[in-house]
Order: structure tokens, then C-alpha cells, then sequence
């Protein structure tokens, strides 16, 4: 029944194999040289590919770091323009006047004159 399954190796005779194994083929030098080359082609490939993939997995990350530098840059900049908006207020400014000694004016007075032109 195993001679039907095809397991030669198992059944075969000690002279049947010395028979194989004379029977191989010696391959010549030009294909060993193409075997060697498409080896080392596909080494330098896939090293290639890995430091690639390396390389962008690194951009990627600094691409993280710096959206997350914006992101706090732009935090800061929506603080700053609250600050200079608070500053830059009527009321805060009235404040800041009466702090220095400024008083409210009650009412207007213009001064006309008839000449326009002054003198040195």
C-alpha cells in the first residue's frame, strides 16, 4: 500500500539510490553565477524596502511631534490675542487713565481761532 503513495525514498534500494545519485546533473557555472546574483538582488531588495519602511515610520513620527507643536502654538496664539483684546478694551483703558490720574470731562470745549497758521 505505500508503494502506491508514491514513497520511493522509503522502498527503494541501497543500489537503486547509488543509480539516483549518479544520475544528477552538474549545473553549470553560468547558472550558479545568475542563482548567486538574483540572491543577492533580492538581499539588497528587501534591505532596501526595510529602510524605506524605517525612514518613513521616522517621518512620521516628527510629523506627530510637530502637528502637536502647532496644535500648542496655536493654543498659545488664541491666549495672546484674549490678552492684547482684553488690554485694547474701552473699559480696561478707562481704568488704566483713571490709574494715572486722569479725570472724566464733562463737558467739551472747543477753542476757535481765526488764524490757522502758526508761528516758528
Amino acid at each position: 500500500m505505500l508503494k502506491e503513495l508514491a514513497l520511493p525514498q522509503i522502498f527503494a534500494h541501497s543500489q537503486t539510490k547509488v543509480i539516483r545519485a549518479s544520475n544528477l546533473k552538474t549545473v553549470s557555472i553560468g547558472r550558479k553565477v545568475l542563482v548567486i546574483f538574483l540572491v543577492l538582488i533580492n538581499v539588497a531588495l528587501f534591505f532596501s524596502y526595510i529602510l524605506g519602511v524605517n525612514e518613513q515610520a521616522s517621518l512620521g513620527y516628527e510629523i506627530k511631534a510637530l502637528q502637536s507643536k502647532i496644535a500648542e502654538v496655536s493654543q498659545e496664539n488664541k491666549k495672546s490675542n484674549l490678552q492684547i483684546a482684553e488690554k485694547a478694551s474701552v473699559t480696561n483703558l478707562e481704568k488704566e487713565l483713571l490709574q494715572n490720574g486722569f479725570s472724566v470731562v464733562s463737558t467739551t470745549q472747543y477753542l476757535f481761532t481765526e488764524n490757522h497758521l502758526s508761528q516758528r
